[in-house]
């Protein structure tokens, strides 16, 4: 499975960026790639919460809470992946004190679609993939 890691050092309140990525159902509210999001399970922010993303400019995802760490680290799934070059995925989001400040961390692992055609694809994708987390950090730490 390709792998990825993305960082940001932000000089924010780690409980201010804590409340944006906990915030599980509400990610459009700040992620410029998602269009709308919304709840699909009752507990909207433990482990199990389930949500849906609609993605910009196509696509939609189902992603669900795995491991929580509060205040620390988030553990998400993409369960499924429609109009979108991943079958599934599991998206590490973290924050780890330093001394320039809280370091916010994005480790993604996918499989992508297309059998040896999305393996032989997958250098291009993860590319992008890192760009577009790059941006996702941005805006997160704006967000806060």
């Amino acid at each position: 499975m390709p792998t990825l890691t993305v960082s940001r050092t932000s000089t924010k309140n780690r409980d201010d960026l804590w409340d944006v990525i906990a915030d599980f159902p509400n990610i459009a509210d700040w992620n410029s790639g998602v269009k709308t999001s919304f709840a699909t399970s009752s507990d909207e922010r433990g482990i199990g919460a389930t949500r849906h993303c609609d993605l910009s400019p196509a696509g939609a995802l189902e992603e669900r809470i795995l491991d929580l760490e509060e205040g620390k680290r988030m553990v998400v799934s993409v369960d499924q992946a429609a109009k979108a070059p991943v079958k599934n995925a599991v998206a590490d989001f973290s924050l780890t004190e330093t001394d320039k400040g809280i370091v916010l961390g994005v480790d993604y692992e996918f499989t992508p679609k297309g059998g040896a055609l999305g393996r032989a694809a997958s250098p291009a994708l993860t590319k992008a993939m890192t760009k577009a987390f790059s941006k996702f950090l941005e805006e997160w730490d704006a967000a806060a």
